[in-house]
């Protein structure tokens, strides 16, 4: 959801449309309105992801993908290059290492050059476990552009 704080309600959904394989694909509901994704709000253009939803622009995940996933990356691209947004905004569960998500977010830089800001709305965590990076690292190399980290 995308949540206006002026007006203090969600002005757009979208839901996840590239869920884990292994997991999520058996009990969450894929989205398929991939369009969906894409919002405007006063002059920008944002691109709304889920967790997962980044891994739609990983290299690896394109090459092992199957017919179907590889219909959706092509079909995401050229979504990409209609709305060009420039802004992505992530919403991953949890991160405790930048390197979870720094093949996507620099293939998202060299890719798609319209986008000038993005950034992962994190969760420092590591499901009770000893984080593998620290707070401000995960959020240094998570983050592009004129961002505001707001940490409580």
């Amino acid at each position: 959801a995308l949540f206006d704080t002026t007006k203090s309600k969600v002005i757009h959904w979208t839901g996840k449309s590239y869920p884990t394989a292994y997991d999520q694909k058996s009990r969450l509901i894929e989205f398929e309105d991939l369009k969906s994704h894409f919002v405007k709000v006063n002059k920008e253009t944002v691109c709304l992801l889920g967790c997962h939803d980044l891994k739609i622009f990983s290299p690896r995940a394109k090459a092992i993908a199957g017919q179907e996933r590889q219909i959706k990356i092509k079909q995401f691209d050229k979504l990409m290059k209609q709305y060009k947004p420039n802004i992505i905004i992530q919403h991953p569960h949890n991160t405790d290492t930048y390197k979870i998500w720094n093949t996507e977010w620099k293939t998202v830089e060299k890719k798609y050059p319209f986008v000038t800001e993005y950034v992962s709305g994190i969760r420092h965590y590591n499901y009770g476990h000893k984080t593998r990076g620290t707070m401000n690292n995960v959020l240094d190399k998570t983050i592009l552009g004129k961002v505001e980290t707001i940490i409580f």
